[in-house]
């Protein structure tokens, strides 16, 4: 509408109308700026829970791995492919130095990805190893 009338030359228009345009901006300003308070908010909460959880939950899969992999657990460890377990913890645990380097640098964003990536692939390994994580940390 403004520019409509700033096109036709109209600036009497422009002038009476500007305020109200300049209202909206600064309205949708504070609204994205309370919007952007809130998504940190929830990715800071989303990291908290992710820090707190992830290694106990890998050093978990760490000592199931390492019970099956002694003599007295090989009869536990059967239809468990331990060296795709060691492999996938250990990719984990790249990716989770990953994650700590973001978070390190203020990109909380890609630190809680990869460390909900990170949480996925310890479920599914636990879940391959047989293993029940706590129930706060697996969910």
């Amino acid at each position: 509408m403004l520019k409509a009338s700033y096109d036709k030359q109209d600036y009497a228009a422009v002038v009476t109308g500007a305020p109200a345009v300049l209202g909206d901006a600064q309205t949708l300003a504070t609204a994205a700026a309370a919007k952007k308070d809130e998504v940190l908010k929830a990715l800071n909460d989303d990291w908290t829970g992710l820090a707190a959880s992830l290694p106990a939950d890998m050093a978990a899969v760490q000592a199931r791995i390492d019970a099956l992999g002694k003599k007295s657990g090989k009869k536990a460890a059967a239809g468990v492919d331990l060296d795709a377990a060691k492999l996938g913890l250990a990719d984990a645990g790249s990716m989770w130095s990953k994650a700590q380097a973001a978070f390190a640098a203020g990109n909380l964003d890609e630190a809680v990805n990869t460390a909900k990536s990170v949480k996925a692939k310890i479920v599914v390994l636990a879940a391959s190893l047989k293993l029940d994580l706590p129930a706060a940390a697996a969910a």
